[in-house]
């Protein structure tokens, strides 16, 4: 596995789009990659098939992947509430709340399992792309930050700045966050790319320099502006800019939707599949002269329905809504929206308000359960199969006369309904909004022949893909992803306290508690401590056995050296293929490590009459390579060959040969090889015996290219 982070000059400065469009990008070159992101503050979400709550951009993001979403794509989903109070989402199910104030010093469960995840993931897939939050030079959150540099030190992941040139000082928001960031980790930052680039990106070219010159950073590429391209939004920056993103040709013939900019607008999501129809004019906004004229009125999410229909009111936009009802202008409520139609709500829950009037349009009384709805449903309308997801509290109940709706209910032109995506189920959303026209009068009709949402989404990220591609250093980034697994994880050290007086003390000076703890082995010491490997008998299988070690080791990034003594090399066997070709891959790609491959021999395993002088030579020069390779310390695992061969020959001195090996350091070293002397076998840690019970040698048969060799 190996992976990086990728982090921002600030929020909304392209992180998502950056991620989404890396993940698709390497998912085509054939990585089994996945993305991943700590915590992410936002209030829309996605419902997985285990009915666990994620953030919408990883749910986006694992679809660019290819990969199964599920909660360890996003394992901290925060929600805010109000100003100063976040409903957690930890492993998709409800995890309590935090205040603000608890902020810096509540966190170190949710950074757990969030490291947790992170292996998780880290276990299962090549690389691993992650997105940090906000920026990570807020110097006020640095402490127990578990999502930007404090992940990038637990991991030891490189990591790529982005920044958005759209917003003006690009060059000062690059260098202004490396400046700010902890000089212990400065090092891991490894680069920076330039977002929503328009123009000729040569000119750029002097600045970039100097920006590289004075922080050491590597310019990764300049991403142009790329119109049309949309991604599901995150925070309320994204919200805010939010209208009708692509360039549509908008006319007198247009059906307009207003959508209420809630203050606490949740799952705003809901209404981009509207945007992305030819001909539909969608407005966000709180203007009642444009929500009063508009085709259609749509109440979207809240992530707090009593407070923002509170705010609806102080604002006189339920009058707007009242209105349109009475004209016979039709109304869609969503969740929070719908909620906001009923009777009576009672909220003890999000508000603690308790009981609040409704604008009594639909015959429901919604009550608020402890108990939180997450799943993934299938409901029908006229005929039309609507699949969506649901994430509430608020249970509604029918008070009235009502027909049914998806799963609420509706009365002439008001529908409500808790179902979150029914919008993006194209049959659906145009046979919806050609009711909406022929109500209205509008001339509207639907494009019957227009790309659904669904495969409009996906050319969206192939776009994405396509530009990073093109604009990016892909094989750079992933190449520094890959030397960062090779030295390992870097765990920083855990702070010593001030030693108590009465602390008997050794004579090193260390506790006496402290010295029973360094002498006893940690987990983690006993499962990466090296291991001296024997596999020795007459049977088949020692060379096979260990160039399947080989074969793991490269998989986890690990630099292998592999020393053939007796075997001349001359033959085109299967495994030198595999490696040279695994080597090639590791020198294009960055995945896995660098293999080393030596043959020290003058002919094969059965030697012929003239041969024990040039191999008792090639031994012994070989042997000298080998002990270089293991005082360089540059390769996790050595594969000696035949090896025991040479020992039992006599052509080293085995003594010698197993004080060396005894003294490898980090180094994992593998022998093979027919009847292994005494010494190796006792000072190895793990020793197989090959038997031969039959082989087809024995009829007389060859041995057979892929078996044998």
């Amino acid at each position: 596995m190996t992976g990086f982070l990728i982090a921002g000059t600030s929020s909304d400065a392209g992180k998502s789009l950056v991620t989404t469009g890396i993940c698709r990008a390497l998912r085509r070159r054939g990585f089994d990659v996945a993305p991943f992101k700590a915590q992410n503050m936002s209030n829309n979400s996605m419902i997985c098939a285990d009915g666990s709550e994620i953030g919408r951009a990883q749910y986006l993001q694992a679809m660019a992947a290819g990969v199964e979403p599920t909660s360890a794509l996003n394992p901290v989903l925060l929600k805010p509430g109000s100003d100063r109070r976040s409903f957690i989402v930890l492993r998709g199910r409800p995890g309590g709340i935090l205040d603000s104030g608890q902020y810096a010093t509540g966190r170190k469960h949710l950074a757990e399992a969030a490291f947790a995840a992170y292996e998780e993931l880290a276990a299962a897939h090549d690389i691993v792309i992650t997105e940090g939050a906000g920026s990570p030079a807020e110097v006020n959150l640095r402490d127990g930050d578990y999502v930007n540099m404090g992940l990038a030190r637990e991991f030891n992941l490189p990591v790529v700045i982005v920044g958005d040139i759209d917003r003006g000082g690009i060059l000062a928001s690059v260098f202004g966050t490396w400046g700010l960031v902890r000089d212990d980790d400065r090092p891991q930052l490894v680069g920076y790319v330039i977002n929503k680039f328009r123009g000729d990106a040569s000119i750029l070219a002097p600045g970039l320099d100097d920006l590289s010159a004075r922080t050491g950073l590597r310019n990764l590429g300049v991403l142009p502006w790329l119109r049309g391209v949309w991604l599901d939004g995150e925070d309320s920056l994204s919200v805010d800019r939010w209208r009708n993103q692509p360039d549509l040709s908008l006319g007198v013939n247009d059906l307009r939707v207003g959508v209420v900019r809630f203050p606490r607008i949740s799952n705003a999501t809901d209404v981009e599949a509207l945007a992305h129809t030819v001909g539909v004019q969608v407005e966000m906004t709180d203007d009642p002269h444009f929500l009063a004229a508009a085709d259609l009125l749509v109440l979207p999410g809240s992530r707090s329905t009593v407070h923002d229909l509170t705010w609806l009111r102080e604002h006189g936009l339920d009058g707007v809504v009242s209105t349109r009802v009475r004209a016979g202008r039709p109304v869609l409520g969503v969740c929070g929206g719908y909620q906001m139609l009923a009777e009576v709500i009672n909220d003890t829950i999000e508000s603690g308000v308790g009981e609040v009037p409704g604008l009594g349009l639909l015959p429901v009384r919604v009550d608020f359960a402890d108990a939180k709805t997450t799943q993934l449903s299938v409901h029908h309308w006229n005929g039309h199969e609507v699949h969506g997801y649901e994430i509430h509290h608020g249970q509604c109940t029918r008070t009235g006369q009502a027909t049914a709706f998806l799963d609420g209910w509706q009365v002439g032109e008001v529908y409500g309904t808790m179902l979150h995506g029914s919008l993006e189920n194209d049959a659906f959303r145009l046979a919806f909004l050609r009711h909406v026209a022929e109500v209205t009068g509008s001339p509207w009709r639907p494009d019957e022949s227009a790309v659904g949402y669904a495969a409009a989404r996906e050319r969206m990220i192939n776009t994405l893909a396509d530009a990073c591609e093109e604009n990016l250093d892909l094989d750079t980034m992933v190449e520094l992803a890959a030397q960062a697994r090779r030295r390992g994880v870097r765990h920083e050290a855990v702070e010593k306290q001030p030693s108590d007086t009465n602390t008997k003390t050794t004579s090193a000076g260390s506790s006496a508690d402290e010295a029973h703890s360094i002498a006893q082995p940690t987990t983690w010491s006993k499962r990466n401590s090296t291991r001296l490997i024997v596999h020795t008998g007459d049977g088949k299988g020692k060379t096979t056995a260990a160039m399947g070690i080989g074969l793991r080791g490269w998989a986890q990034g690990w630099n292998i050296g592999i020393f053939q003594f007796i075997k001349a090399g001359r033959w085109p066997t299967g495994e030198r293929l595999a490696f040279t070709t695994l080597a090639a891959q590791h020198r294009f790609t960055g995945v896995g490590g660098e293999i080393e491959w030596v043959n020290l021999g003058a002919g094969r395993t059965k030697l012929r009459p003239g041969q024990t002088a040039d191999q008792a030579r090639l031994a012994r020069e070989g042997w000298e390579l080998v002990r270089r390779r293991l005082s360089d310390g540059g390769q996790r695992l050595i594969i000696l060959d035949e090896f025991n061969h040479v020992l039992n020959k006599g052509w080293l001195d085995v003594d010698e040969v197993v004080e060396v090996l005894n003294g490898r350091g980090d180094v994992h070293v593998v022998c093979t090889g027919r009847n292994a002397p005494q010494q190796l076998i006792d000072a190895a840690d793990l020793v197989t015996t090959f038997d031969k019970i039959k082989h087809p040698f024995d009829k007389g048969e060859r041995g057979q290219a892929g078996i044998e060799w």
